[in-house]
């Protein structure tokens, strides 16, 4: 499953959607392996990003402390809160420690199984 390029410029303690999308559920597809991420951020400073799973109220992964000032690709690590029905997730992301208005870029999401 793979979502492509979106751009945010901001700066903000609290979590904004960055993308939004549908998992299918565990019954369909079965258990995700992990969740990457290949992005980028204008400057040095440290990034958290998470999958929220909206229809349920569940953070599915967390990676706090990111940086990346080139393209990389990062791994959300452990999952957890996998819905068995079909459920709205999204990427999430803050710059709790802002200099100024910075710029997340996202350009591919994968879930992989």
């Amino acid at each position: 499953m793979n979502l492509n390029y979106d751009e945010y410029g901001f700066g903000s303690t609290d979590y904004v959607t960055g993308l939004t999308f549908m998992f299918p559920g565990t019954y369909r597809m079965g258990n995700p392996k992990n969740i990457k991420v290949m992005m980028y951020i204008s400057s040095s400073t440290l990034g958290d990003l998470r999958i929220w799973d909206e229809t349920n109220g569940n953070t599915i992964a967390e990676l706090t402390d990111v940086s990346a000032m080139t393209k990389t690709i990062k791994d959300l690590g452990e999952l957890d809160n996998l819905p068995i029905d079909e459920a709205i997730w999204e990427l999430q992301m803050r710059l709790p420690l802002k200099v100024g208005k910075e710029t997340l870029s996202f350009y591919n999401v994968a879930v992989l199984f």
